[in-house]
């Protein structure tokens, strides 16, 4: 009988371990749908340069907090307010950097 549960277990883990990154994907995707919104309801950015925001904030080098911390500037309501309590000076000055250099980049790229 312990063995069925430490199979179950076992299973459950691998599964979920091989739709990690199909749940992160997912995450992020509502992230950046998220973030569009925001952006285009709370600044007078075009649609496109919020579109090009949110994709760059869905980057590699940025992590939850700095993700979390760039939502609630460009005036989205977060969830997880605490998570950016946690993050270093470090990163707190590169999400302030992106905030403050990706929408002109955007802007710049798309022609605007």
């Amino acid at each position: 009988m312990k063995k069925n549960y430490l199979l179950s277990f076992a299973t459950l883990v691998f599964a979920a371990g091989l739709s990690g990154p199909a749940l992160a994907a997912s995450h992020l995707g509502a992230y950046e749908t998220e973030l569009k919104g925001a952006c285009s309801g709370s600044s007078n950015l075009p649609d496109a340069v919020c579109s090009c925001i949110a994709e760059a904030a869905t980057a590699d080098n940025i992590d939850d907090a700095q993700r979390e911390w760039i939502l609630l500037a460009a005036g989205g309501s977060t969830k997880s307010a605490g998570a950016m309590g946690t993050m270093s000076d470090e990163q707190a000055a590169a999400a302030t950097d992106f905030m403050v250099s990706t929408p002109q980049q955007c802007a710049s790229q798309l022609g605007n």
